[in-house]
């Protein structure tokens, strides 16, 4: 009855009659006459917004007798659960000059306090006095707004009468800047809760809500049209909220326009926008954008250019804006991109915390979510309200409708079954191009191609394209649960063109192509554990050059003391094209080397520990055939993170296995890892059997791994193990019942002790150290000088903090955050906008990284003064 714009004469008795003139009953911008009882008096009134959400609408004054220069009014409808009748409240705002205030009065009462409604509800209690309705007491100084609060109670429908029980709650009336507040309003509504959730759930996006909070402000330099883009379920809609709610604590009004309810078309647009063009300072929201992206265009050249400028206006959507937007320099600065990301690690668990998740139960949870909001949403969900068991560390996986529920939201409608076998590739492999999605879809390759390139769920580098994560795991896991033999057709095909492809690339792309099939064994063995799958361009890997021999030894003896390095050096010597070096991204020395050796008959012996440990291995299981030869895979030297998981390491590890299935003649095959018992499960996964004892060399036990090829190769066992693996018969190791042997010497656990500061005292130093870094006399003062992680180990504050910024590019996904910490801290820039513009990206976005960057810093430099490990560069 009240949402309806025509229907204001069936409970407002002041009201003789109510004609639509123009628009619908329920259509922003609609027209209506209407006739005040006992008179001629009529107005013309306009709807300018219709909020079905919070039960509000918003109408104007457009023709009428008032002496007022402008009028605008809202109405505002609330249940009460407990009484079964409805609350509401009517508000409105005008400009009334000093010398028409008296008139203004009079007028108004005689409309509205006379007839019925004087009696039933307006300000009932109230009506004798001078302040009834708008009444005045007091002269209104030119220009002052007047707010009327008329509040009061509607029965339902067949009850009492329209207007019966009616009962006035309170009034507000703002009279030279104040307000007097006659009684509190009733008890709050179920949308009050909602609310209040939705606001007490609301984790990050502090640098999304600052460039709104700036352009609300008016501060210099703030932009006027934001445009928010980001995958289904990266929280969109849910910052829009958040926008909304600061723009009307700002006494901002609030225009929504949503693109799933309108047709594409401009009349359209403008009729559901039309409250904007006359209301000044409003905040136009327009959500899901992607249903009407086809007036993009439209909207930049026509419409945002008609609006007034205190207007701000919001575009949110799946797809990024079109490159027109920057390539106009009128754009340049009043828009502002702003690319919805993943929460962070410490925004996702406090997600989760709120949500009541046990603190032993978020690591599986924040595992599989991967920081995606709807993702982290859905298992908090059936973590709180199933009969499931989290476990308290390792992978936990929903059920399979909790996929689906993902996949609708994020994908959306696909275009048709093509589209979605190009998807599942995609998830499938490591990093898709064009070549590979042409070897499973064949001619339609390049279309497909192009239209996963344009999927705001997929991402790319300079190697191919690759889907979020949570996208790429709900796609795997959906396609194995609906059609599993589909699932491993589509896996059979992907390994055997990779494999093939493993044979015939150029040396130069070997690593690349070692890389995405090792990527297919992502969730067998213990491979998860050992590899973390970054993508390609953080490190380098490099031949040997006798240039490098210096930094080579060095290394050598940093990791493994001068023993190993003498060791080292005698293969340089000997064995020199064995060696790879590897540099991260924009660094000259190397960090790390590695050597597949190839060594001729019996060579080492004496000379390396090791290498006798292996021939003798060899001897006893009979000697070498004419044309074999054997490979060792003997040296893993990266001192930051001495074979642990690493981008470092996976290199490594990659460049040896394509060695091994490129080799021809290969009787037998070892690896030298430090004997503390991390990689043996992964040995034993890969049918790597240990020999029965360590070597020592320098003081530190190292073991072998072996595998005997002379009566299956590589690439044929390769082959079955796939097959194993797929047909889930076994669990894929020909020596699975070998026993793997204790480790003999296990890396030493520094003494933990307790840090002199608290966390928190530590992470505040940290954020003020990184500021203070071009002001040494500042950072002197700071307290992490007399930190462990600084006065143990000889370093200044200046080298710590900048082996942690360094450090940056080793993480996954770090190297964004090293290119603006650098730049931030290191090298130094004017303002903030200033390094943005120098490294080319949205200032939202160096926003974004330089959160991260600070975060994982200050991570990184606890755990170091937790553990008493030096924080050395990488």
């Amino acid at each position: 009855m009240v949402r309806r714009f025509d229907g204001l004469l069936h409970w407002h008795p002041p009201i003789d009659t109510s004609v639509l003139e123009e628009g619908g009953a329920t259509t922003v911008g609609a027209l209506r006459r209407l006739r005040f009882a006992g008179g001629d008096t009529t107005v013309l009134e306009r709807l300018t917004a219709l909020d079905d959400l919070t039960h509000t609408d918003t109408y104007e004054l457009v023709e009428h007798p008032f002496p007022v220069r402008r009028c605008v009014s809202t109405i505002r409808v609330r249940p009460q659960t407990d009484t079964g009748e409805t609350f509401v409240e009517w508000s409105a705002e005008s400009e009334v000059d000093a010398v028409d205030s008296a008139a203004a009065q009079a007028l108004v009462r005689e409309l509205y306090g006379t007839g019925p409604l004087r009696a039933s509800a307006v300000l009932r209690g109230l009506t004798d006095s001078p302040r009834s309705v708008v009444g005045l007491s007091d002269p209104v100084s030119s220009g002052a707004r007047v707010r009327r609060g008329d509040r009061f109670w509607l029965g339902l429908p067949g009850e009492e009468g329209p207007l019966s029980r009616a009962l006035a709650r309170d009034a507000a009336l703002t009279c030279r800047g104040e307000r007097q507040e006659m009684q509190a309003p009733p008890r709050g509504t179920v949308a009050d809760r909602v609310s209040t959730a939705r606001d007490s759930a609301f984790v990050g996006r502090e640098t999304e809500l600052a460039l709104l909070r700036d352009a609300l402000a008016g501060r210099p330099g703030a932009a006027s049209v934001f445009y928010v883009h980001g995958p289904g379920g990266i929280g969109k809609s849910t910052l829009m909220r958040q926008y909304a709610k600061e723009a009307r604590a700002a006494g901002r009004p609030v225009v929504h326009v949503d693109g799933r309810a309108l047709p594409a078309a401009p009349e359209a647009f403008e009729q559901a926008a039309a409250a904007v063009v006359h209301t000044p300072g409003a905040l136009l929201l327009i959500d899901t954008f992607e249903y009407c992206q086809s007036l993009e265009g439209w909207l930049r050249e026509e419409f945002l250019p008609s609006l007034a400028d205190d207007v701000l206006v919001v575009v949110a959507g799946r797809h990024a804006p079109d490159v027109t937007w920057s390539a106009d320099p009128g754009w340049a600065g009043l828009l502002e991109v702003v690319a919805l990301d993943d929460l962070s690690a410490s925004e996702a668990e406090s997600f989760l915390e709120k949500r009541g998740i046990a603190p032993a139960h978020r690591g599986p949870l924040l595992s599989f979510a991967s920081g995606h909001p709807l993702a982290l949403t859905l298992a908090a969900h059936v973590a709180m309200t199933q009969s499931i068991d989290v476990p308290d560390a390792g992978s936990w996986r929903p059920a399979p409708e909790v996929f689906a529920s993902l996949l609708r939201q994020i994908l959306g409608q696909l275009p048709g079954p093509r589209h979605r076998l190009a998807l599942e590739v995609c998830a499938q492999a490591h990093l898709t191009s064009e070549t590979l999605l042409r070897a499973v879809v064949g001619d339609d390759a390049p279309d497909l191609f192009a239209w996963l390139r344009e999927q705001p769920y997929v991402d790319h580098c300079a190697e191919g394209i690759f889907p979020h994560d949570i996208v790429r795991e709900a796609l795997a896991a959906d396609l194995r649960w609906r059609d599993p033999e589909r699932f491993d057709q589509l896996y059979r095909q992907l390994h055997g063109h990779l494999l093939e492809r493993i044979g015939s690339v150029p040396a130069e792309r070997l690593l690349p192509a070692v890389g995405a099939l090792q990527f297919l064994y992502r969730g067998e063995g213990h491979m998860a554990e050992s590899h973390l799958w970054h993508l390609p361009g953080l490190v380098e890997d490099h031949p040997y050059q006798p240039s490098d021999e210096a930094h080579v030894l060095a290394l050598a003896e940093r990791a493994e003391g001068p023993e190993s390095a003498d060791t080292v050096r005698f293969w340089l010597r000997t064995r020199p094209r064995d060696f790879r070096v590897q540099r991260l991204r924009a660094t000259t020395p190397a960090a790390a080397f590695s050597a597949w050796l190839r060594p001729k008959p019996d060579q080492g012996r004496g000379d390396d520990p090791v290498a006798t440990a292996a021939w003798d291995h060899v001897a006893s299981h009979g000697p070498l055939a004419a044309g074999e030869h054997i490979a060792l895979g003997r040296f893993h030297v990266h001192p930051r993170n001495y074979q642990r998981p690493s981008p470092v390491m996976d290199l490594m590890l990659s460049r040896m296995f394509g060695e091994l299935l490129r080799d021809s003649g290969l009787a037998w095959s070892f690896i030298v890892l430090r004997d503390d018992g991390f990689w043996n499960a992964h040995m034993q996964f890969c049918d790597m059997t240990p020999l029965e004892q360590p070597v020592m060399v320098g003081g530190s036990a190292y073991r072998l791994f072996a595998h005997d090829w002379r009566d299956l190769g590589p690439r044929a066992w390769l082959t079955d193990k796939q097959q194993t693996l797929l047909s889930g018969t076994a669990e894929g190791s020909a020596g699975a019942d070998t026993p793997v042997p204790p480790p003999c010497s296990p890396l030493p656990s520094p003494g933990l002790s307790h840090p002199a500061l608290s966390r928190p005292e530590f992470t505040a130093a940290v954020r003020s150290a990184l500021r203070d870094l071009s002001r040494p006399a500042a950072l002197n003062l700071n307290p992490l000088r007399r930190s462990r992680l600084v006065s143990n180990h000889g370093m200044t504050l200046r080298e710590v903090l900048a082996n942690a910024v360094a450090g940056l590019i080793t993480e996954r996904g770090g190297d964004k955050a090293h290119e603006v910490a650098t730049l931030a801290f290191m090298e130094g820039a004017p303002t903030q906008e200033a390094a943005a513009r120098r490294l080319d990206m949205p200032y939202s976005t160096y926003r974004r990284h330089l959160t991260t960057a600070v975060s994982r810093i200050e991570e990184t430099m606890w755990r170091h003064e937790e553990n008493g490990a030096p924080l050395l560069a990488p």
